[in-house]
This record gives structure tokens, sequence and C-alpha cells, in this order.
């Protein structure tokens, strides 16, 4: 197991017991858990803040404007072509999805 924040990796070792008993309880034959450092390898194929802006479906300027099937009130055309929707009614809806 891996974490690249000291806190996680204090987490998972003070929880180290109670990790093994449910990997066994689960029926995994594990002896033993090595927590290390983990640094995730930067990704070349990362998109520069710039390169995301210029394609982001919020952008009326590029996308246009239309009109939410839910709330009828003008969005960006690339929020309703993405999400059948505008941005605020679907923050709304995983909102309330996520709400237990």
């Amino acid at each position: 197991m891996g974490a690249n924040h000291p806190q996680w990796i204090q987490a998972l070792i003070f929880n180290k017991p109670q990790l093994l008993k449910a990997l066994k309880e689960k029926g995994h034959d594990i002896k033993d858990i090595k927590i290390r450092n983990y640094f995730q390898k930067k990704n070349p194929k990362a998109h520069a803040e710039k390169e995301v802006w210029a394609n982001h479906p919020s952008r009326i300027d590029i996308h246009g404007t239309s009109q939410c099937s839910v709330c009828n009130l003008p969005a960006p055309s690339g929020e309703i072509s993405l999400w059948g929707k505008c941005g605020l009614c679907r923050r709304k809806d995983l909102s309330t999805k996520n709400n237990y």
C-alpha cells in the first residue's frame, strides 16, 4: 500500500492490524502489508490549464448558449450537450444523490 501524504501514511500504519484482519476475513491469504511513500508519476499527456479552458463546456464564447431542460434558464450549450442540463442543475442532482 502507498500514500503520498504523511498523514495518510500514518493513518495506514495505525490501521494496519484492522486492514490485515479485514482482508483475511474476506478470504485473502495475506501475511503482511508493506506501507510506503507513493509518488504518482506525472502524466506527460496532462493538459495545461489553458488547453483545458480552451475547450471547457462552460464557455459561452465558444459553445454559445441554450436553454436548460430542467430550470428553463439560459445555460452554456457545452454543459447542455454534456449533461443534458445546466451545470447548476447537474450540481443539484449530484448533491441530492450523495445525501444518504
